[in-house]
């Protein structure tokens, strides 16, 4: 009986692991590229598959409850199945944290299993993010994975409108008889440059900035000439330092910046523009508003930059900025 018990456990553990198999599509370097574009509508279902998956362990900087599972990629190699999946963590917990409000990242776990379904070993071979990337392959002729990994070597270009540069390294990853992961670096790292999608904001010429603003008809003038409304479009930090030195900036990561255009002042010579720069998330303490006025020519030449004032006070219409 404890025989019949024995093979029915097993062939259940079988039957199971060919229904997680049949999840998966069979690796090829096409659907290995498309890892990165990976839906959050094919999630595992953990409660059915768990023990095909490794538990969390210090490889990966994510909450449990933060973690979740793919559909993936499989093939027999020998006498072991090799399966990637991607991993996705909504707070990873490294150093570009600071950098972003979700750090969303997703590692992509090589993961090796016995021909019933046994788990035999894993490794993390790469990663996608706002900070990482990867470019994986799989040669046929020896089985093996090469994997090219990207990661962002200063976090704070997150905050700037400026190109991302990436230290990059290629790893091999072969597996041994028993179902375990050797990573090998190939080569000495090198240096790629990308460029964020949202890194060329629109260049205003000052005709363009000039009508962002409205006149100013009152014979005094007072607070309401910086028109916090909420109404009016913002201009980004770098479209705006077409006209005014970016120092303006130091306490705010220029990602995290809008100004606020109000209204101007014309006199004989000059054209006086009141506006407003709102830094919701400082490098460090409160958020804050500043007021400047900017002085030009007519020509558009800048004569003045005058900050008049700041305040941490945040007006209601600027709270869902």
């Amino acid at each position: 009986m404890m025989i019949l018990a024995c093979v029915a456990i097993h062939a259940k553990n079988k039957n199971d692991f060919n229904a997680w198999l049949s999840l998966m599509e069979e690796i090829s370097n096409d659907n290995l590229s498309r890892l990165n574009s990976a839906s959050l509508d094919e999630r595992v279902e953990t409660e059915r598959y768990g023990q095909f998956l490794p538990q969390a362990d210090e490889t990966c900087p994510c909450d449990t409850e933060s973690i979740w599972w793919l559909r993936g990629v499989y093939k027999p190699v020998g006498e072991t199945v090799v399966a990637i999946l991607p991993r996705v963590c909504f707070d990873y917990h490294d150093e570009m944290r600071k950098f972003q409000v979700e750090n969303l990242v997703i590692d992509f776990v090589l993961l090796t299993y016995s021909p019933r379904g046994e788990l035999l070993g894993h490794k993390v071979i790469g990663h996608h993010g706002a900070a990482y990337f990867s470019r994986l392959q799989y040669h046929q002729e020896d089985s093996t994975f090469i994997s090219e990994q990207g990661r962002l070597i200063d976090g704070s270009l997150l905050k700037q409108f400026k190109p991302l540069v990436f230290s990059v390294a290629k790893y091999k990853y072969t597996i041994d008889g028993k179902g375990n992961v050797k990573e090998k670096q190939i080569g000495q790292t090198w240096n790629e440059v990308v460029r964020a999608k949202d890194t060329r904001c629109e260049e205003l010429t000052f005709e363009q900035f000039h009508r962002r603003f409205r006149k100013w008809n009152e014979k005094h003038i007072n607070d309401s000439i910086f028109l916090l409304d909420g109404k009016q479009e913002g201009i980004l930090s770098p479209s705006i330092h077409s006209f005014i030195p970016d120092s303006t900036d130091c306490r705010c990561w220029p990602r995290d910046i809008v100004w606020w255009p109000g209204y101007y002042v014309e006199t004989k010579d000059s054209l006086y523009y009141f506006l407003t720069k709102d830094c919701s998330t400082p490098k460090e303490g409160e958020p804050f508003l500043e007021y400047f006025m900017l002085v030009f020519s007519k020509e558009g030449a800048l004569l003045e930059t005058r900050k008049i004032n700041k305040t941490t006070d945040i007006p209601i219409p600027f709270h869902n900025k």
